[in-house]
């Protein structure tokens, strides 16, 4: 069939089925090339002819795959026909895209070519067997690997199916070395790569030449221009955040923080704040839940400091009306809209609230604290302190109670303590107010944790000098990268699986072990319900060789 330049044609297919489509063609040019390539056991037999005389009669020919070129060679049109063979020897298992350039460099034709060397590992032998343990049926799964290099990366699943027949679905060999570039998919994948009848090479062939290419455009590289990458490379975990100062306006100022991570094993890292306050913790490396401590060294600026981690907002969901949106009585209020009063509601007025402070006392958690950098100049005496600043305190007969009366023979004073060690009541107040941070009150039944001393509460004063060599510590539990499961096994319904010809996963293992002699073995229960067993074997070693085994067992 030869088109005549000017004129268009359409392609007339009739389909098994007896579904007939018309595809139009490309308009036939005057000028134009043509390139051909017929695969050989040992080589690629290529063929390039054009219809016309150029002045330059320089070609050049050009295969490559997976982004490396691995032939290239000049061709000389002087007759307007030229050919040459490639060694298959010199092309990995792969689409491989030949290329036809002009004299300038530019991209005039290209045709595609699966070579498969066969290259696959599988299996070398598999043997099963059922035994009864513990009143249980259990099968017994032994295998070894077609392959001298036994250490990678392979999963392994096991399945209850209906089916007798070779399945031809998708894996990892079809999906790394065909169809990953191709602009489509097609049914029965596997096909193209298997041994089994129906000339699979010359289904392979066809395909190339009909499903079209997608890794790139010749012109577009030229043209340096390139994809516009989105998203970098994954830099692990990003754990951020804040150092300021509670009651100051003031910069941070550098600050040493320290994240100790505890999974498996303690992590700690370090790093410095800038001027104001921030600091970054990436390339954290954890799957699921792990805990993490944060600890922020005290400045001796003498100032109460507190930590935010950094967070970002999420995107605003909007909701659109369709058929199953409920209507609602009301869906909008006009302007002359009022609020009408319950009968039962009671209205109170709410102060300002307090920000929140972080609690700094390892005796459990305090009832009220009190920071002294915001009442310093207002108070003379520890007890001027107590006296109008502590809730609930009362000062009967000279003693100081946080709780009523529990004693009439014993003292029903709270235990005193500075920088968190019990001392007597004179040294508790005699102390100046320009040496205590913050004071800590614990009257509720977490003073419970100071035994039978803590039965009247407690008072705890921090220093300044004290808190100078102590940290300000925060737990957080934190979510890793997701956690594959070890297992898988299908016990519910398992007659509906049975009734409906469903396949049943037996066993699963995402990184099966393999020993020195390359040899795998699987245990797990069965039961009545058993059919068929398929054993699907996949993985990659690692020198990049793929392995894929897939068998049916029959009973």
């Amino acid at each position: 069939f030869t088109p005549e330049a000017g004129r268009r044609y359409r392609a007339s297919i009739e389909f098994a089925g007896g579904e007939r489509e018309r595809i139009g063609l490309p308009a036939a040019s005057g000028r134009a090339h043509l390139l051909s390539a017929r695969q050989t056991e040992q080589s690629i037999e290529v063929k390039v002819a054009r219809n016309f005389r150029a002045e330059d009669q320089r070609a050049y020919i050009l295969a490559q795959t997976r982004g490396r070129a691995y032939f290239m060679e000049e061709a000389l049109l002087e007759d307007g026909v030229f050919r040459t063979s490639i060694n298959k020897e010199l092309l990995p298992t792969g689409v491989t895209q030949i290329v036809l350039f002009d004299s300038h460099g530019q991209p005039i034709a290209e045709r595609l070519v699966f070579v498969h060397h066969g290259d696959i590992a599988g299996v070398y032998y598999l043997e099963y067997g059922i035994q009864v343990v513990d009143e249980q049926e259990e099968m017994h799964v032994a295998m070894a690997l077609d392959n001298d290099q036994h250490q990678g990366s392979y999963s392994l699943a096991i399945l209850d199916t209906h089916g007798e027949a070779v399945d031809y679905r998708s894996n990892i060999a079809s999906e790394l070395l065909l169809f990953s570039d191709l602009v489509h998919a097609t049914e029965d994948p596997w096909f193209y790569l298997s041994d089994n009848t129906g000339d699979p090479a010359m289904a392979a062939d066809l395909l190339m030449m009909t499903h079209g290419w997608r890794r790139f455009d010749w012109q577009k590289i030229l043209d340096d221009e390139f994809p516009e990458i989105r998203y970098g490379f994954p830099k692990g975990i990003v754990f951020a955040g804040k150092v300021s100062p509670r009651a100051s306006d003031r910069a941070t100022g550098e600050v040493d923080v320290e994240l100790a991570v505890y999974k498996d094993e303690v992590n700690i890292y370090s790093t410095t704040t800038d001027r104001r306050g921030n600091f970054v913790f990436s390339n954290l490396d954890y799957t699921g839940d792990f805990t993490a401590t944060l600890r922020v060294e005290q400045t001796l600026e003498k100032r109460s400091l507190r930590v935010d981690l950094a967070s970002r907002d999420f995107n605003e969901i909007r909701y659109g009306k369709n058929f199953n949106t409920r209507p609602l009585r009301v869906t909008a209020r006009g302007d002359d809209w009022q609020r009408v009063k319950q009968p039962q509601t009671v209205m109170r007025s709410r102060g300002l609230l307090e920000p929140s402070r972080e609690t700094l006392s390892m005796y459990s958690q305090a009832d009220q604290v009190i920071y002294f950098e915001d009442i310093r100049d207002q108070h003379s005496s520890i007890m001027d302190v107590l006296r109008t600043r502590v809730r609930g305190l009362r000062v009967v007969g000279g003693e100081i109670m946080l709780r009523g009366p529990s004693s009439f023979r014993f003292s029903n004073e709270p235990v005193f303590l500075i920088d968190e060690v019990i001392v007597d009541r004179s040294s508790f107040l005699n102390l100046s107010v320009h040496e205590v941070e913050r004071m800590a009150v614990i009257s509720g039944p977490q003073s419970a944790i100071l035994g039978s001393r803590g039965a009247n509460g407690a008072l705890l004063i921090y220093t300044r000098r004290g808190d100078s060599h102590r940290h300000l510590s925060y737990e957080y539990l934190l979510k890793g990268f997701h956690e594959a499961s070890e297992t898988f096994e299908s016990r519910i319904h398992t007659e509906q699986y049975v009734k409906s010809q469903l396949d049943r996963t037996l066993y699963w293992n995402h990184a099966v072990e393999v020993n020195d002699f390359g040899e795998i073995d699987a245990r797990f229960p069965v039961d009545q319900h058993l059919r068929n067993v398929r054993v699907i074997l996949q993985g990659v070693d690692e020198n990049g060789r793929i392995t894929f085994h897939d068998q049916l067992i029959n009973r």
